[in-house]
């Protein structure tokens, strides 16, 4: 019996370690309503990408460790959040590659870590960032949904409710995936829109109110 009991006690205090995680983590992308002025269009940056990264050849991404691991650091801080997929395409087209090997990407991944480690980047699911503030509504020429941060569809969400308080589901990732860059919505955008959407439901951020979604 005294065993079945710390067991369930050592369950909840994991749930509510999870919980407070969590909290955290909405705490400091700010989930906070703005009051709109303007136009939304004032709230949407266009996407930046990395002009001149300094690593030009695949020699200094394994033997110029410190190179790398400021490079790194440097294409996260100006397109942050990037997914770490991203990272490594910046860096073999910088480095005229057609194809990353096991051993680049690996090179790579390890310098990621090392700046994560560090606490100079923060890795959410794969997508590097420099820290919280940095995440804003940027608009793609050529958007892939797959490459999109959560965060970043979360703050689209903000935005576009913001300004029209009240959205069905679909009219919702419509206008969300425009802020986006999306000229057309398809299914795998919607769907990954919704799927944000709900969590941020399960979060307690919106309601679903009569097939509406609204701030709570």
């Amino acid at each position: 019996l005294e065993s079945i009991i710390n067991n369930v006690g050592q369950e909840y205090k994991e749930r509510e370690i999870a919980r407070i995680e969590e909290a955290n983590v909405l705490s400091k992308v700010d989930n906070t309503r703005l009051t709109p002025d303007g136009t939304i269009e004032d709230y949407i940056k266009d996407y930046v990408e990395i002009q001149d990264i300094a690593i030009k050849n695949a020699t200094e991404i394994y033997d110029e460790t410190e190179k790398l691991n400021e490079t790194v650091k440097t294409i996260v801080s100006i397109e942050g959040p990037i997914h770490a997929d991203m990272v490594i395409r910046r860096l073999r087209e910088s480095c005229g590659l057609s194809r990353a090997g096991t051993k680049f990407k690996s090179t790579i991944m390890d310098s990621i870590k090392f700046n994560e480690n560090e606490g100079f980047i923060i890795n959410e699911e794969d997508f590097l960032f420099t820290d919280y503030d940095q995440i804003v509504v940027r608009r793609r020429e050529k958007p892939n949904m797959d490459l999109i941060s959560d965060l970043e569809v979360e703050k689209a969400i903000d935005l576009v409710l913001s300004f029209k308080k009240s959205l069905k589901v679909k009219e919702l990732a419509k206008q969300v995936s425009r802020t986006l860059g999306f000229k057309s919505t398809s299914k795998k955008t919607s769907n990954k829109i919704t799927s944000v959407v709900d969590a941020m439901i399960g979060k307690e951020i919106l309601i679903n109110n009569n097939d509406k979604i609204e701030f709570k």
